[in-house]
């Protein structure tokens, strides 16, 4: 029996009431996420500072933890083709410029050969939250992570669209018939193997759009299963290693909802190109997701240590572009009968369990950190 579809946001029948709140929850969301934005380019670039300065140092004085997140960041950047990485340089250039003596900072970065760039990146992307102020670090985070549970409650269907619905079944058609075949392979395939036949399966079922121009690239970290670039002109996915360990199912799982992702960016691509009528689903989807991705991600990778990571994962999960991919991956999944829903449930309620169970030893060592910063230790 197929599964039933989700309810679908309706933004054309909503009273003007709730419209209007709506819309006031949005730049709300916007506001926090530009300043969010702002506070974490400040730190990124005091990072990128201190690792032009003397890179061996600034890499060495880091704890093990930090460098092995540091290689991941450096995975992300290396596995972009030399192209489309001009388009994180730039991003990098507006990072610099916006601050005092940046231009100066950048024509440094830039003068670096295509490795040092991409490890001087890496370091600020992942060392730029140790360059702020804590505490309003903790604000900034809480501060949006409180937005997003208010819009997603007062709006629950507003992460769900016909579209959205129309994407997880055009996919579904196909991985329904394809799954069998590919459950029996999947442990005999290796990264590279399994992310040329997910993007064969994306290609030919998403034709209009434009997956042939999406990049597959591997990834060898401990800290992500799977990945998709924050730029939909980088437009790059990731596997990594660890889809080895996991179930056939739920390694397709993780997939779709990168490709989710992908599906977001290229969303807002539109309403930044004002494709998108005013007022729609799409249209408030759009915004919502578009100051989640700017500014507004909430990003656990970029923690001090391990177990505050693991007490940051339930906001983490919970926000917009996080929560849609996941609900789009389990509908697809669930369309095609593949099983990854049910394990994704599994592993959900997992994950969100160690997560509280962490989040007051977490604060006891955020509070530590913060006496030995007071006294100088």
């Amino acid at each position: 029996m197929s599964p039933r579809l989700p309810q679908t946001f309706n933004a054309a029948a909503m009273p003007p009431q709730k419209r209007e709140r709506l819309e006031n929850l949005l730049d709300q969301i916007d506001t926090a996420a530009a300043a969010r934005k702002s506070f974490d380019e400040a730190g990124q670039f005091k990072a990128l500072k201190v690792w032009l300065d003397n890179p061996q140092e600034a890499t060495q004085k880091l704890s093990n933890h930090d460098k092995e997140r540091l290689s991941t960041f450096e995975q992300v950047f290396s596995g972009i083709p030399a192209d489309r990485l001009q388009h994180y340089i730039d991003e990098f250039a507006d990072i610099c410029h916006s601050q005092n003596g940046g231009a100066d900072t950048f024509a440094r970065l830039n003068a670096l050969s295509r490795e040092q760039k991409i490890t001087g990146m890496a370091y600020a992307a992942q060392q730029g939250n140790q360059h702020v102020d804590a505490s309003q670090n903790e604000t900034h985070w809480n501060t949006m992570s409180k937005l997003y549970n208010t819009v997603l409650s007062e709006y629950p269907n507003i992460l769900t669209t016909k579209e959205d619905i129309a994407g997880a079944q055009k996919i579904a058609g196909t991985l329904r018939h394809l799954h069998p075949l590919m459950q029996a392979a999947w442990p005999h395939k290796t990264t590279q193997e399994k992310n040329a036949m997910m993007k064969r399966l994306f290609t030919e079922t998403c034709p209009d759009e434009n997956a042939d121009h999406l990049h597959m690239a591997t990834l060898n970290s401990n800290f992500a299963a799977a990945a998709f670039s924050s730029n939909v002109k980088v437009d790059t996915m990731y596997a990594g290693d660890q889809l080895e360990k996991l179930p056939p199912a739920l390694g397709v799982f993780l997939y779709i909802h990168e490709y989710q992702h992908r599906r977001q960016r290229q969303l807002v691509q539109q309403l930044e190109d004002d494709k998108l009528q005013k007022g729609s689903a799409a249209y408030y989807q759009a915004r919502l997701f578009k100051a989640n991705q700017d500014g507004g991600y909430l990003q656990p990778m970029v923690a001090a240590n391990q177990l505050e990571t693991l007490a940051k994962t339930n906001d983490y999960m919970d926000q917009p572009v996080e929560r849609q991919a996941n609900d789009a991956a389990s509908l697809t999944c669930a369309l095609a009968g593949t099983g990854g829903d049910k394990i994704w449930a599994v592993a959900d309620k997992a994950q969100r369990g160690l997560s509280t169970l962490s989040q007051p030893a977490a604060k006891l060592a955020q509070k530590g950190r913060a006496l030995k910063k007071a006294f100088g230790f």
